[in-house]
């Protein structure tokens, strides 16, 4: 906790702790986290990875407590979800991605608010269930992917770009 600060822009006393935060921050250039497993608690508590404008990626590999609390990923911001997650709720803004780097399990309910993407990374054979939303943008790119998986009837709403980057040579319809 010596490198945190209260302040958004990193400033500010070190928390001893995260349960005594009101709203918590994630923000920086081109900052990364790994192994998030943090508790989040309190009245009016928030996540928001991201300050709107400077790229920032969260990558969680270990369950967090998020299940009560509001999370928010801002333009540019990002969280690389390689384990399940419960969020209390969970808010992607323009420009803010989700990426399922998970095979099979199911992509967290969201809003996904105008210009906001989920990014599918990690199927290889199961296939990712929570697709009956309504995304902005929806991107596949899955190099492992080493059986077919169909999205025709599961996956309803893209109001945005539609995109497949990877198959692994597999297909997708």
């Amino acid at each position: 906790m010596a490198n945190w600060g209260t302040n958004t822009d990193g400033s500010g006393t070190n928390p001893p702790n995260l349960l005594l935060l009101i709203g918590f921050l994630i923000l920086g250039t081109g900052c990364h986290y790994y192994k998030l497993c943090w508790t989040v608690s309190g009245a009016g508590s928030k996540i928001i990875v991201g300050d709107g404008t400077n790229t920032c990626a969260v990558t969680v590999s270990t369950s967090p407590t998020w299940n009560t609390i509001p999370v928010e990923i801002s333009n540019a911001g990002q969280i690389v979800q390689n384990v399940a997650i419960t969020f209390g709720s969970l808010l992607v803004q323009n420009g803010g991605t989700l990426q399922y780097n998970r095979n099979g399990g199911n992509i967290p309910t969201a809003t996904w608010n105008s210009g906001s993407t989920v990014l599918i990374s990690g199927f290889t054979n199961s296939e990712p269930g929570g697709l009956g939303q309504s995304f902005w943008h929806f991107t596949w790119s899955c190099p492992g992917q080493v059986q077919s998986c169909e999205l025709q009837g599961a996956l309803t709403t893209v109001n945005g770009n539609f995109s497949v980057t990877e198959t692994g040579g597999a297909n997708l319809g």
